[in-house]
């Protein structure tokens, strides 16, 4: 197993910067703030009766994130959809955000191309290609980046693009009002969360390199729940692809219907999984009593329940810290693991299979 302070192992195996593009995180999270809060919206935009944003993957979990944090604050319906096509409540009073971090996404184009065929109101987030492509013939307003902090060129380790482009244009779009000293104090603060995370730190002082020493070998569950339900998907995709280790997501109070009765079988797994609790003292009260008896049951059924508390001022602090935290324990536990976190040759096989058959 690798040795999580050996600063060269390290590097042998991060093949494209996947370390640097964790660092930049805060970067990216500013100039995407920054860029797509100066998208000027018509007003036909601002009066839109609904909205759908369309991703998948990587370019989905932004939106999600973004989805969750704002949801109690957003005056109209947001839906998120993983899909070819659009739902048909998508009318023309509906505005459409088209997410493709390589603007190559083949659902998120073919759903593009039914939001123009309907004539309706398209605004999207992309780096360009055939998306960007798409956004600037139409002169829709949009938000194309040049990704100059992501070194990695992969999506997933972007998200600092997407959920502040998502954020800045549904800011610009007069959908939700967050201030420009609410972003810059938590960029600070993530700037300095990251100065305890990077791989200069060692182990005992780390807290993602302690996380993923604690959670190698084993199965995962990602535990969250309110504005924090988007960073548990985040958290177990990250998992899969940066450590090709199995993870998957539970949201409370949901999985109190269910899961609580089925951890006792097939008894092979018995020691074999790990539940992480993403915690935080903004949650509402009642959710934070359902976070203790959970793991009060967890621990009567002998499945290891692992607190991770959130310590920033806001929920918007709070996101990004666990985007920061799940981003360097995924890539730690990907080292732990002995695989490159940067690549996904599976989905890369997968797609390439995929184009044979168009």
């Amino acid at each position: 197993m690798a040795n999580l302070d050996n600063l060269e192992e390290i590097k042998q195996l991060d093949s494209k910067q996947t370390a640097l593009s964790i660092e930049k995180l805060p970067f990216q999270f500013e100039q995407a703030w920054r860029e797509s809060s100066q998208i000027s919206f018509p007003s036909e935009y601002k009066a839109a009766q609904n909205i759908f944003v369309v991703g998948m993957g990587g370019s989905a979990l932004g939106p999600e994130v973004v989805y969750y944090l704002t949801r109690e604050r957003l005056p109209i319906p947001l839906t998120l959809v993983r899909d070819y096509s659009l739902p048909a409540a998508a009318t023309k009073n509906s505005l459409v955000i088209v997410s493709s971090y390589s603007g190559t996404t083949e659902e998120v184009l073919a759903a593009a191309t039914q939001a123009k065929d309907k004539g309706l109101m398209i605004t999207g987030i992309t780096q360009g290609a055939d998306l960007g492509e798409f956004l600037r013939a139409g002169s829709y307003p949009a938000y194309i980046f040049t990704p100059e902090n992501n070194p990695s060129g992969q999506p997933r380790l972007g998200l600092g693009y997407l959920v502040g482009g998502i954020l800045g244009l549904l800011n610009s779009a007069g959908f939700t009002n967050f201030e420009d000293s609410q972003i810059e104090s938590t960029i600070n603060f993530l700037k300095g969360l990251n100065e305890t995370l990077k791989p200069e730190i060692a182990t005992e002082k780390n807290a993602a390199k302690r996380l993923a020493s604690v959670l190698v070998g084993r199965g995962i569950g990602i535990v969250g729940a309110e504005f924090l339900s988007g960073n548990a998907h985040v958290f177990s995709n990250q998992i899969n692809e940066n450590a090709k280790n199995f993870a998957f997501p539970f949201l409370l109070s949901e999985l109190n219907h269910h899961l609580l009765e089925g951890l006792g079988f097939p008894k092979a797994l018995e020691g074999q999984l790990k539940f992480v609790f993403l915690e935080s003292d903004l949650y509402s009260t009642r959710l934070r009593r359902r976070v203790e008896i959970t793991k009060t049951v967890f621990a009567k059924q002998n499945v290891e329940a692992l607190p991770v508390k959130l310590t920033g001022d806001s929920g918007l602090a709070q996101i990004f810290e666990a985007l920061t935290l799940s981003s360097w324990t995924s890539f730690y536990l990907g080292i732990l693991n002995g695989v490159d976190p940067s690549s996904i040759p599976w989905v890369d096989f997968f797609k390439s299979e995929l184009e044979k058959s168009q």
